[in-house]
């Protein structure tokens, strides 16, 4: 991988996991993420956010409620089950809000949200804006 990809971008993770987390690759054409994969068995950092991913997808699939329920003292900001969803947050901490999140009713569908707003294709209309 060039300099400029040294990692896995978010969408590559995506790719990698989607429909079946644990099979990286199902539901993607052979070849498409050829190199993606490569880089994955070789670099733990991205092993690591890989297997986070799986685990936020595998919480959000044990999550049943559609809607928040009500909100509880413990509860993260908003803002962060976002960076949560991003990947963006340190290990340590997103381990603490993944354990949170699954016992909660008011946490768990806002990052179920949050997740599918990130990977949502975006719209012509987005497209402009950006």
């Amino acid at each position: 991988m060039s300099e400029a990809q040294e990692h896995l971008s978010l969408e590559q993770i995506d790719r990698l996991i989607s429909d079946q987390p644990g099979k990286p690759g199902a539901g993607v054409p052979p070849g498409a993420l050829a190199d993606a994969q490569r880089h994955l068995a070789q670099c733990e950092s991205c092993q690591r956010l890989v297997r986070m991913h799986e685990e936020i997808a595998e919480s959000l699939r044990r999550l049943a409620a559609t809607a928040p329920g009500p909100r509880n003292a413990d509860c993260p900001a908003e803002a962060e089950l976002v960076a949560l969803a991003g990947g963006i947050l340190p290990a340590e901490r997103s381990e603490v809000l993944l354990e949170h999140v699954s016992g909660c009713e008011h946490c768990g569908p806002l990052l179920r949200q949050a997740v599918e707003d990130l990977t949502a294709e975006v719209t012509p209309e987005e497209e402009k804006v950006l």
